[in-house]
């Protein structure tokens, strides 16, 4: 995978929301299989900003602020420029885009019904909800089933024919997945980052697994998702950055991953 990112629609048009630092690449690669005239791809990062909004009452607040809240995993729904996103997971949260003059509008109504938090608590949010993202760090490093993104219907077999097509068919009908992602914790003080590697007893002298994505936990620590060894997580024990690392102890997924076989 080369990158990762959300789609969606507002209006006429079908955005794709990914890392910034993954966007001009993206971009460059796209364009080079765009083949009918009418079909542009544009960066509108300029012209868009968006906030989130998660709680229990996220729904409520945002019904009685915007005026409306879609329904279901990953509804999406656009009214009077504002476009707003049902996002899954276990804790309910919504994303919010918009032109920067509407969103500073929206924000001042929920600003005394909600506390502001930065960045990474959304992205804790991602981690929280099994939801992986690519960095430069991990640019290629996996197929879409080791990310799970299968289970959260981030990829569509029934799909045409694209880039790489062979190889993640082959995996989903014929092969045999070796690895898979996982939500963990890390109880030590220095921050784990994307790319570093993970070691378990079962594969000596080599990594067993990679750091998807962590940031700071609330309970204190790291949580983090990782492309682990099958095998590996299944023995349970799990050592960041080495073989005598630090241990990382592995945490449910709000879905569940298929049978081993």
């Amino acid at each position: 995978m080369l990158a990762i990112f959300r789609l969606f629609r507002r209006g006429n048009d079908t955005l794709l929301q990914l890392p910034a630092a993954l966007l001009e690449n993206t971009l460059k690669r796209l364009r080079m299989f765009v083949m009918r005239a009418k079909v542009t791809l544009e960066n509108v990062d300029a012209e868009l900003v968006s906030i989130g909004l998660s709680g229990p009452d996220a729904k409520k607040i945002l019904t009685e602020v915007a005026g409306f809240a879609p329904s279901g995993d990953n509804g999406c729904e656009t009214r009077e420029d504002v476009t707003i996103m049902n996002l899954s997971g276990p804790h309910p949260r919504y994303e919010i885009i918009a032109p920067t003059a509407a969103v500073e509008i929206l924000w001042e109504s929920l600003k005394s019904k909600a506390t502001l938090v930065g960045p990474a608590v959304w992205a804790w949010l991602d981690i929280m909800a099994g939801i992986p993202g690519i960095h430069p760090e991990t640019n290629e490093e996996f197929v879409p089933q080791m990310a799970n993104l299968e289970i959260v219907g981030g990829v569509n077999f029934k799909k045409g024919c694209y880039p790489g097509q062979e190889i993640v068919a082959r995996m989903q009908y014929l092969g045999k997945l070796k690895q898979r992602m996982y939500r963990a914790h890390f109880a030590g003080e220095v921050a784990p980052r994307p790319g570093d590697a993970i070691y378990a007893p079962d594969f000596p002298g080599q990594s067993a697994g990679t750091v998807v994505e962590a940031q700071p936990s609330p309970n204190g620590g790291y949580d983090l998702l990782a492309v682990i060894q099958i095998s590996s997580a299944e023995a349970g024990e799990l050592h960041l950055g080495s073989e005598t690392g630090p241990q990382l102890m592995l945490q449910s997924l709000p879905y569940s991953l298929p049978a081993s076989s």
